[in-house]
């Protein structure tokens, strides 16, 4: 997704918990993400208050 102003991109990632998480964004994932968009990307980690699955499954 684009901000707004259409420069910044964010992403939004659901992990069964933050310890996961942190596992996936290793130095070498960053360094791709970094190579694909020319700045090393800003990793946040926030608890999700309600999730809504709308699959119908």
């Amino acid at each position: 997704m684009l901000d707004e102003d259409g420069v910044r991109a964010r992403n939004y990632y659901v992990w069964d918990d933050e310890e996961k998480a942190r596992a996936f964004f290793t130095e070498e994932i960053v360094g791709k993400v970094t190579g694909i968009y020319g700045v090393p990307p800003k990793i946040e980690y926030l608890d999700i208050v309600g999730f809504v699955d709308n699959s119908g499954t």
